[in-house]
């Protein structure tokens, strides 16, 4: 075990997971796991994948249901799941009581995700609805253009993180 800071340490699991734990004043754990592929990684031809791999990834797995990993996430105080430039995140504020079935409802998100045709067709639909709300958005243009013109428009932080819509339609579970 590595201590970072005061009130933090690292470790790695078995299974090469890296956990990190920090001690807090509060009566809740926040618990996120990270998987590092993000926007920044994806390939012409690939823009949004990640994104998508994120919304499917809470869309049922080989142990849960959709329905199930609802229920479970409902039980816990904050379940959500995140795309960024760099990474996918599967995040959660609980009682410490619920972090087994945290860390068991996001470990099989992760590493048995079920991918059923139903539920990746309507997180496309999703997709291509937020992508659309934020193209609609009067600010997209100029937030893009300036991320282009700092950044450069080859930089992978200049990637949108929301995806191409032609990518999002042609993409099959």
């Amino acid at each position: 075990m590595t201590n970072l800071l005061d009130n933090c340490s690292q470790f790695r699991l078995n299974n090469g997971l890296i956990v990190v734990l920090a001690k807090t004043e509060t009566a809740t754990v926040a618990g996120k796991l990270r998987i590092h592929h993000g926007a920044a990684y994806e390939r012409e031809g690939e823009e949004g994948l990640a994104h998508f791999l994120e919304h499917c990834l809470t869309e049922g797995t080989n142990k849960y249901s959709a329905i199930e990993m609802t229920r479970m996430s409902h039980l816990l105080g904050y379940s959500n799941a995140a795309t960024s430039v760099s990474d996918i995140n599967l995040i959660g504020d609980f009682l410490p009581r619920d972090l087994t079935m945290f860390l068991d409802m996001i470990s099989s998100a992760a590493f048995e995700p079920l991918l059923a045709t139903k539920e990746v067709d309507e997180e496309r639909a999703r997709i291509l609805r937020e992508i659309a709300d934020a193209r609609g958005d009067p600010a997209y243009e100029t937030r893009k253009r300036f991320s282009r013109e700092v950044l450069g428009k080859d930089n992978p932080l200049s990637r949108e993180i929301l995806g191409n819509p032609e990518v999002i339609k042609l993409s099959r579970a």
